[in-house]
């Protein structure tokens, strides 16, 4: 059966040059060995484990990810430790409750200092757990979007 040609998706903000310098941070394999170390031996969600949640994000099966406390959108480092933090993945997760605050005040959740690389990392690091809140009280809509 024959379809319509997919629509291109408009967007009413222009691509900054900080989402092609995080695409190739991502796609790096370096990325991708750094947070399964960084994983590995956190190997809790520090959000979850903040609030006194024992909650398992050791490598494998999306259980969790590694986190940019200031998103390389906004100009955080990409590999500075202060700026990295584990956080769980899923429905109910610190990592959706995260990016759903940023994507919403579109701007990073807490304040920020440069590092000597001239990159952006968090001035208090422990703001962050009352910025994302507390994990048993995330609460999403069937219907809701990200």
């Amino acid at each position: 059966m024959p379809s319509l040609p997919r629509k291109k998706r408009t967007s009413n903000t222009p691509r900054s040059k900080s989402n092609a310098e995080s695409k190739k941070v991502y796609d790096k394999n370096k990325h991708k060995a750094l947070s399964a170390r960084y994983r590995k031996q956190q190997g809790l969600c520090e959000n979850c484990l903040h609030y006194g949640i024992l909650t398992d994000i050791t490598p494998g099966k999306r259980k969790g990810s590694l986190d940019h406390i200031i998103p390389l959108t906004f100009g955080g480092s990409p590999d500075n430790p202060e700026n990295l933090m584990a956080l769980c993945e899923g429905y109910n997760s610190c990592h959706r409750e995260k990016s759903r605050l940023e994507n919403r005040n579109k701007k990073p959740l807490i304040d920020s200092k440069k590092d000597k690389a001239g990159n952006l990392i968090p001035s208090n690091r422990v703001s962050i757990f009352s910025a994302i809140g507390n994990p048993n009280n995330f609460r999403y809509d069937e219907k809701q979007k990200i």
